[in-house]
């Protein structure tokens, strides 16, 4: 993208490279106080919230430098659910069962980000870098609504495995 759109050197791109790795250290390290914050719930909506309207100002940034601060905000977003949502379902299913699910969200993760890439590049390649952002942006948004789906049904074996007060 750097490279394509906005004529950005190989140093830069590497440089821009390094410093989201740092950026996704930031946003896991943030989990905590947001959740002390926020709460669990709120936490998620607001980063998958941030990592969708983050995507779609792609669109609209211009400059290079628009497009890696938004670039780091999206990767500051994005690094947050997943440790909650590890700790979420460690909560609720039994030690082998979450070994499963974690690898399957790893996997699941891999491969998105390969068939991400390359319908990603397709588009680009075509010259459609706007649905590219549009469709990523709703991408965060389905993520969300699914993992509601999901969490819903754990939450209410959870209360009801608690004892009542």
């Amino acid at each position: 993208m750097l490279e394509q759109r906005y004529h950005a050197s190989s140093a830069t791109t590497s440089l821009v490279y390094a410093v989201s790795l740092f950026m996704v250290s930031l946003g896991s390290y943030l989990v905590r106080p947001m959740i002390e914050r926020m709460r669990q719930q709120a936490t998620l909506f607001l980063s998958f919230v941030l990592s969708a309207c983050s995507t779609i100002l792609f669109i609209v940034a211009m400059t290079c430098a628009a497009f890696v601060a938004i670039y780091f905000v999206v990767t500051i977003t994005t690094a947050v659910p997943p440790p909650i949502i590890d700790a979420m379902f460690l909560d609720f299913v039994h030690t082998s069962e979450f070994s499963q699910m974690f690898g399957m969200r790893v996997f699941g993760t891999r491969v998105g980000n390969a068939v991400g890439s390359s319908l990603g590049g397709s588009l680009l390649h075509g010259n459609h870098y706007n649905w590219l952002m549009v469709v990523s942006s709703g991408f965060f948004l389905i993520a969300y609504g699914y993992l509601l789906l999901v969490r819903r049904p754990l939450m209410r074996r959870l209360s009801e495995r608690s004892p009542v007060k």
